[in-house]
């Protein structure tokens, strides 16, 4: 595991809007976090829907260690915004 996943980072955010007590997998975009249900997720993106559970990866990020969760590190060389995938988040959970 690279040392990077097992640091812990104070300087990470929970997302005020996308993060939900009741979610399944947390995704870090940058330095955001996104607690989101694997379910709504896996509905639009095969992506979600094949990709392996990851659980442990990152409890070590995440101050609320909850064994159900996945953990999911958005690679920084994917270019990936935070503000970017609020917007795609806004559209997938537009009727909460």
């Amino acid at each position: 595991m690279p040392s990077s996943l097992v640091e812990r980072d104070d300087s990470l955010i929970r997302h005020p809007t996308f993060w939900f007590n009741d979610g399944s997998v947390v995704v870090r975009i940058q330095d955001h976090l996104f607690k989101l249900h694997r379910s709504l997720l896996s509905r639009h993106s095969n992506f979600f829907a094949q990709y392996p559970a990851m659980n442990g990866v990152h409890k070590e990020l995440i101050e609320d260690r909850e064994a159900d969760n996945d953990y999911i590190d958005v690679d920084r060389d994917r270019h990936v915004l935070a503000e970017d995938a609020e917007v795609l988040l806004e559209h997938l959970y537009h009727d909460v």
